[in-house]
């Protein structure tokens, strides 16, 4: 049963930790925590100092970097939401992330702040394909990336109300894929 694959992989509970950064725009200083220097392959030491968001992005797949940047620009943009799934490249491993954040610009003015969390769901990704889970976390994925699509064309076309609309869409996809994970780390633990 995939339940009990995922309970006997102490991995797959450990990668359910998020990771979580803050960006000083202005600065372009991103500091992250621990969990989030081992899900980028970087040193503790470098995140916790504070580094570029370039260092950063350079570790996100050749493949997804381009697509992210734009996600960030918007983020950025409109001072609002952020929501993305991507690969890392992490020295020889390849984690998919799922991520969310909030871009913050105080008093309306300049954005200044971009905040979130990061959570590895490579693990959930391989045991749905192991186990014939693999249409479920498919499915979740492709919805995912399909409310992020509308979100991020709600957010070109500039207009509030269709990107108001997004927003619970990709709320419910979070936590539908968080809900999924939970449920099978909180058999493990009974």
């Amino acid at each position: 049963m995939a339940s009990a694959r995922l309970h006997a992989n102490p991995a797959l509970t450990e990668a359910l930790k998020p990771g979580a950064w803050s960006w000083d725009i202005t600065q372009d200083c991103v500091v992250g925590d621990a969990r989030l220097a081992k899900l980028f392959g970087m040193t503790e030491a470098a995140l916790l100092a504070g580094v570029p968001l370039k260092a950063m992005l350079d570790r996100i797949h050749p493949e997804d970097r381009a697509a992210i940047e734009s996600s960030i620009r918007r983020s950025v943009g409109l001072a609002d939401e952020y929501f993305a799934s991507y690969r890392v490249l992490a020295g020889r491993d390849v984690r998919w992330l799922h991520a969310s954040g909030r871009c913050f610009a105080p008093n309306g003015t300049r954005p200044g702040l971009h905040v979130g969390v990061a959570i590895d769901v490579t693990g959930f990704k391989a045991l749905g394909q192991k186990e014939g889970l693999h249409d479920i976390s498919e499915n979740l994925d492709r919805i995912a990336q399909l409310c992020l699509n509308a979100h991020a064309i709600a957010a070109d076309l500039g207009d509030p109300s269709l990107i108001e609309l997004t927003k619970p869409l990709l709320y419910r996809i979070g936590a539908l894929i968080g809900a999924a994970i939970q449920k099978d780390v909180t058999s493990a633990q009974k």
